[in-house]
């Protein structure tokens, strides 16, 4: 599964410039890579894999560790080759 964190300003416009650090933990699986800068367009994608099906918490923060505040979070549902059904 590919996730993908947009990130935004406080008006909820999309930030349009690059090179904010995001860090992504998740509850299941792994994410690759799991910490990078966003691109030009603000977003930074990683993938989501899992050898056991079932439901991802994905956290996504601004920062390059889980100590920087939470830009948001998601439920992915994997299925057990590392897809969304």
């Amino acid at each position: 599964s590919t996730v993908t964190v947009q990130l935004r300003d406080a008006s909820g416009n999309t930030l349009a410039s690059g090179g904010d650090a995001v860090f992504l933990a998740t509850s299941l699986g792994t994410l690759t890579p799991a910490s990078g800068t966003t691109d030009a367009g603000g977003q930074f994608t990683a993938t989501l894999a899992s050898a056991t099906p079932g439901t991802a918490t994905v956290t996504a923060y601004l920062g390059a560790s889980a100590a920087g505040p939470v830009i948001g979070t998601v439920e992915v549902t994997v299925a057990a080759d590392g897809g969304q059904p």
